[in-house]
């Protein structure tokens, strides 16, 4: 990436993540009462506002969903412009992300029976850029249709794997994710970004153990999913992930996590572990966009914060709709406590 296409990268990004959310704003979120409530709040801040552009009073939680999803893919599609002529590798690995989750999305349609119901959703800015003619997608009805469609991509080689059988939802998006994030850590690697890399193999990592973690917990008999486990390694020994992913059983797993960096904490508790892990993440996302020189690390790190901040603002429309209590809201936030915690520090 060229000097100026990375100034002009540090510069957008960091003005960008000073009109976050604050946690203030959040817990003000968990309070209100209503979905349209919340489309309200968030279109009087300053980071979501240019989404809404009609009254919000009556607004569906399907369609402000999409809308905060939306202006996050805007968000990072407008900066990964100023990567294109200079540094396209990269431009791809985020964009690709994008319309990996827009396959998932279509599928999540498929497998209930509404495939139909995916054109209301498709996200027409994603498909300019796809591999795949996504508006095509809502005509296909079975899985030899869809593998037509498929046949002269990406996606037919990553999928192969599964032809022939009768396939679910979660080991296509296991393939799907497995061979997306090999290959976008291979491609930083390769082009000499070892410090983004490194954000792929911290998450790979993570999401392995907590991966394993839900397997021994919750289905100790069927074991499928971790046959697509990551295996980049962030902070663990081989033979330390390893012992993870093949231990059988919850006991045996808690003790194998306790012997690796992240068993390292007081009153350890595989669960623990795992939300302070978590956590460090989110903190190193916030750390790179302050301070990195590396411009593909400061624009990585804003994309997943971006998205972690999206799951959040779903996580709150999800509880005020129930009625939960705003203190059962804030619980479920990623963010909250962190940047609660840089207030007040």
């Amino acid at each position: 990436m060229s000097n100026h296409a990375g100034s002009a990268v540090y510069a957008k990004v960091r003005t960008r993540f000073g009109l976050r959310l604050t946690a203030e704003q959040f817990r003000t979120m968990c309070s209100l009462n209503t979905v349209g409530e919340v489309a309200e709040f968030l279109k009087a801040t300053q980071r979501y506002r240019a989404i809404f552009r009609e009254s919000t009073g009556n607004i569906h939680r399907d369609f402000l969903e999409k809308l905060i999803k939306k202006q996050a893919r805007a968000d990072i599609s407008e900066l990964c412009a100023y990567t294109q002529n200079t540094d396209k590798s990269l431009s791809k690995i985020i964009s690709q992300k994008e319309e990996i989750d827009q396959f998932l999305l279509f599928l999540r349609y498929f497998f209930s029976g509404k495939p139909n119901e995916f054109a209301l959703a498709v996200s027409y800015t994603v498909n300019k850029t796809a591999e795949i003619d996504l508006l095509k997608l809502s005509d296909v009805t079975n899985i030899r249709q869809l593998y037509e469609v498929l046949k002269d991509t990406s996606y037919n080689k990553w999928l192969t794997a599964l032809a022939g059988r009768e396939i679910s939802y979660s080991e296509i998006e296991a393939s799907l994710l497995k061979s997306y994030y090999s290959n976008a850590y291979q491609t930083l690697i390769k082009d000499k970004k070892e410090e983004a890399a490194k954000l792929f193999a911290r998450q790979c990592e993570l999401s392995d153990i907590l991966q394993a973690l839900r397997v021994n917990l919750y289905y100790p008999n069927d074991r499928r999913l971790l046959d697509y486990a990551y295996k980049i390694p962030y902070q663990l020994k081989k033979e330390q992930y390893d012992r993870l992913l093949a231990a059988n059983g919850i006991d045996e797993f808690s003790e194998a996590l306790r012997d690796t960096p992240y068993g390292q904490i007081e009153d350890f508790t595989p669960q623990k572990a795992a939300e302070k892990a978590h956590k460090a993440q989110i903190k190193q996302y916030i750390k790179n966009i302050h301070f990195s020189s590396c411009a593909p690390t400061v624009l990585l790190s804003y994309a997943f914060y971006c998205n972690t901040e999206v799951r959040d603002i779903i996580h709150i429309i999800e509880g005020v709709r129930y009625g939960l209590s705003p203190e059962e809201i804030l619980k479920r936030l990623e963010l909250y406590e962190i940047i609660r915690g840089e207030n007040d520090g």
